[in-house]
């Protein structure tokens, strides 16, 4: 339920994707690509946005900017399915 929440509350809002969901995403993303790729989130950008795909790397790039209108609308919910697939994929076979 508090999944659902959070997810509910960063697609109506800007500053709850980039404050809520964004460090959740950044989160699984650093353990996916360190539990099946060894590439460090951190440590090498182009092979951590390769890995983790455009939709997903959007959302967790270091230097992403904070929303210049908090209130504004979130992430799309289907820009969110994309990110959960990016995911989901790390570490997949192609």
């Amino acid at each position: 339920a508090a999944v659902e929440r959070l997810l509910s509350l960063s697609v109506a809002s800007a500053d709850d994707e980039h404050t809520r969901l964004r460090p959740l995403v950044t989160g699984i993303a650093r353990q996916r690509l360190a539990d099946h790729t060894g590439v460090r989130l951190d440590g090498d950008p182009d092979a951590a946005a390769a890995a983790v795909g455009a939709a997903a790397g959007e959302l967790v790039r270091p230097d992403r900017p904070r929303p210049a209108d908090r209130r504004e609308r979130g992430i799309p919910a289907g820009r969110l399915r994309s990110v959960v697939e990016s995911l989901e994929r790390i570490g997949g076979t192609e």
